[in-house]
């Protein structure tokens, strides 16, 4: 049987997660509304470095924060100053690496596959943050989390874990800024027109939900299709480094 090609990048390690991590993207994340008013004109992107002395290899904090930058601003997100005033502080964080289940959903790694080992599908797992705040209320803030399975131990040189923490970073902090109202950000922020944005650096997976109307329906013997109330029915786009996988949501699943 012939696979896709492309999608070999992308790895389903349980079905259970891949639904938890599903209905997770779908439902919308409970932002302040308090915390893009006024809306976001410049980020100060900070890098909180209290666990990065704990690989065995030296990592570049320096470099993070510049690729960090660098890949954010090809989506023209505002990371500089206006008149030495930040609106808002963006900052990304790492964890403590912990020895735990691979992290649900899709991943590069499923961990030991032999499942009469103690150590079946566990790997070395590394937390990490991403949080927007105001700069004049640091108390009013909303944050990302997520985990993915470090790179191995033959991986894990310094050039490479830089690369691997800058690129996983990257791509939560977008996840982050993507969840907030189009209004609260600059009008050529994000993915308000992608076909204008032809960026070098793509989110590791970037999620993207689409309405489209449900047709009318003239019998009433017809079975209406799923829908949310407001009579649109969703489709769930995962944008990987191959090609992207199209989900949708109703009577017609793919």
């Amino acid at each position: 049987m012939k696979t896709k090609p492309h999608l070999s990048h992308l790895i389903l390690v349980s079905f259970l997660g891949a639904s938890s991590w599903t209905g997770t993207a779908l439902s919308a994340p409970k932002i302040p509304a308090s915390l893009v008013q006024p809306a976001i004109s410049a980020l100060d992107l900070q890098l909180d470095q209290s666990h990065l002395q704990q690989f065995a290899v030296p990592v570049q904090a320096a470099v993070i924060k510049t690729d960090m930058m660098a890949n954010l601003a090809e989506w023209s997100y505002p990371l500089k100053a206006i008149d030495g005033h930040f609106s808002h502080r963006l900052e990304a964080a790492i964890g403590l690496m912990q020895r735990g289940s691979t992290p649900a959903g899709f991943s590069f790694s499923s961990g030991n596959s032999d499942p009469r080992s103690p150590d079946f599908q566990q790997a070395d797992v590394i937390p990490i943050s991403c949080s927007l705040s105001r700069s004049d209320d640091p108390s009013v803030k909303f944050e990302l989390k997520s985990a993915f399975s470090a790179p191995s131990a033959a991986e894990r040189t310094s050039a490479h874990l830089t690369h691997e923490l800058s690129d996983r970073l990257s791509t939560l902090c977008y996840d982050l800024l993507d969840k907030l109202p189009r209004q609260a950000l600059p009008k050529d922020s994000g993915t308000a027109n992608p076909a204008q944005i032809k960026p070098n650096w793509i989110p590791n997976i970037r999620v993207e939900i689409q309405e489209k109307p449900l047709p009318a329906v003239h019998s009433s013997s017809v079975t209406e299709p799923e829908a949310d109330d407001d009579g649109s029915q969703k489709s769930l786009l995962i944008h990987n480094q191959g090609d992207p996988l199209i989900i949708t949501i109703g009577h017609e699943r793919k």
